[in-house]
């Protein structure tokens, strides 16, 4: 799958590939390069998952979300969750 890159818009972010065109228009508050083909977005201060697509893999409902070596830490208001690049 080809690689893209995340962009500014009117203070949105979204995401075009290598020639500059927009693969995933500028929806989000915050945007994260790809990891492993999934990126971590936020809208109305909660964070997910979404895949290359734009399809939701983690759903926006969390507090924050990082990633590591073993995938991606997800918090939210009773804790924090482990889960891999399949968002299991």
């Amino acid at each position: 799958m080809k690689k893209l890159y995340p962009f500014v818009q009117n203070g949105y972010y979204g995401f075009m590939d290598e020639t500059g065109k927009t693969s995933i228009s500028a929806q989000y508050e915050a945007a994260s390069a790809f990891y492993d083909g999934l990126s971590i977005v936020a809208k109305q201060n909660f964070y997910g998952l979404i895949n290359k697509k734009n399809e939701p893999i983690v759903p926006l409902i969390y507090l924050d979300i990082s990633f590591n070596d073993n995938g991606f830490i997800l918090e939210d208001s009773t804790g924090f969750y482990l889960t891999d690049i399949q968002g299991k």
